[in-house]
């Protein structure tokens, strides 16, 4: 009999454990998914707020050109800078009239003079933050520093938070999902103890006999990480329109189509090893 027929043969005999080897799996597999997506997203966001001037300073009225291109010299010679967009009085009009477009009474009220001028800055590490806005709350020419330290500050440990717990859960099913495999590996393999003693008597080689085994927990890994990973592709895919509209700006979506085969394909090898893992200890005390 070929080792894919004894496979088959086995899930066969004792369908409730196979389901339930399945189903730890899809369990294991899923999470890793879900987790995958949030890590990316969180990941994605980050970056986002990072890319962004991080710091803004808005200068007095008092304020001369030469006064402004002082005050960048000095920023770039920290080297914490990454770049720096000036906004004149001028500038800062046109962005409020395209921010209030719908609001003509408060577009009557404003005008370029009443606006400051301003900088945003981009530094190179977030850590960079506040030494930039000790500079800039300093200059004798701004009135006012605004920054997103704690936005994206919140957000990494948020991020970091995800992580740790999301790693300890993966740790934790991984390891329940092979003793499960283990035990309904091994309660199969005692029921052929019999046929397993007379296959060795006739000089069956150990990978001969552990070689339908070792399919059987391939099967359950496969199945069960294919599982997980379209019930989670399926539910991010059915939650997109809300998630897009929630972070509404911040360029995510669509989540490219290589990145959930890549993942797939990277779980599926994971799946493949833990089933092999598994069943390979299961049937090791029998070959002794």
């Amino acid at each position: 009999m070929s080792a894919t027929k004894s496979t088959f043969k086995h899930i066969r005999r004792s369908p409730y454990q196979s389901l339930a080897a399945v189903f730890i799996m899809m369990l294991t597999f899923l999470s890793i998914t879900v987790f995958s997506f949030i890590v990316f997203g969180s990941s994605e966001v980050i970056n986002f707020f990072e890319s962004k001037p991080q710091v803004t300073a808005f200068f007095k009225d008092t304020a001369t050109q030469q006064n402004i291109d002082d005050l960048k010299k000095q920023l770039d010679q920290t080297g914490m800078i990454s770049s720096t967009k000036y906004i004149s009085k001028e500038q800062a009009l046109q962005i409020y009239k395209a921010q209030n477009k719908n609001d003509p009474l408060l577009l009557d009220l404003v005008t370029a003079d009443i606006l400051p001028a301003s900088l945003e800055i981009s530094t190179i590490r977030i850590e960079d933050l506040s030494s930039v806005s000790n500079i800039l709350n300093k200059s004798p020419i701004v009135s006012q520093v605004i920054y997103q330290k704690d936005i994206v500050s919140t957000l990494a440990r948020w991020t970091n938070a995800i992580r740790i717990i999301g790693v300890a859960l993966i740790v934790v099913l991984t390891v329940v999902s092979i003793f499960i495999m283990m035990t309904v590996i091994g309660f199969k393999v005692s029921q052929k103890r019999d046929e397993i003693e007379i296959m060795k008597l006739l000089s069956a080689t150990n990978w001969y006999i552990r070689w339908p085994f070792m399919l059987e927990g391939i099967l359950y890994g496969a199945v069960g990480t294919l599982i997980g990973w379209i019930i989670a592709s399926g539910g991010l895919l059915y939650f997109s329109p809300f998630l897009e509209s929630f972070l509404k700006g911040i360029p995510i979506f669509p989540i490219s189509p290589l990145f959930l085969l890549g993942l797939l394909l990277g779980e599926l090898v994971l799946a493949v090893l833990l089933g092999i893992f598994a069943s390979s200890l299961a049937v090791l005390r029998y070959l002794k």
